[in-house]
């Protein structure tokens, strides 16, 4: 299906339209050279009202590397206290086939709330339970 747009600011172009079909652009230019190629067609014209677009892709490759350590990572964003750090990585430790990779991401809320002391003992915790397996 074919579709135009028109009166739009397109990024580093001077044309001020653009004519799609089937999601891909099939021609840029001005507003009348977009409505007269598609005016027999029947298309539907779209007024952008001056917005500005930027072309783009979707990047849909992937690393299984990156992809294994991140499936492997212990996510604590949500964790507001030592004790749920510790229930995070004891559940993971639990659902976790092979340990040797297991790595955690701590990033919690509230780090002013938690002292120095009190963040040594989360991680000596840690480590013991790293030890117990």
């Amino acid at each position: 299906m074919k579709k135009g747009y028109i009166n739009c600011n397109i990024w580093q172009n001077p044309a001020t339209a653009f004519a799609t079909s089937d999601e891909y652009i099939i021609k840029v230019g001005t507003n009348q050279e977009i409505e007269e190629l598609l005016c027999e067609e029947g298309a539907e014209i779209v007024d952008l009202k001056g917005m500005f677009v930027v072309p783009g892709f979707v990047d849909s490759h992937m690393h299984l590397a990156e992809l294994g350590m991140y499936l492997s990572n212990v996510i604590l964003d949500d964790c507001h206290s030592n004790e749920e750090v510790i229930e995070k990585v004891k559940e993971k430790l639990l659902t976790t086939k092979r340990v040797s990779g297991l790595s955690a991401v701590a990033i919690m809320k509230n780090p002013s709330q938690t002292t120095k002391s009190q963040q040594d003992r989360c991680l000596m915790k840690l480590v013991q339970r790293f030890q117990l397996l």
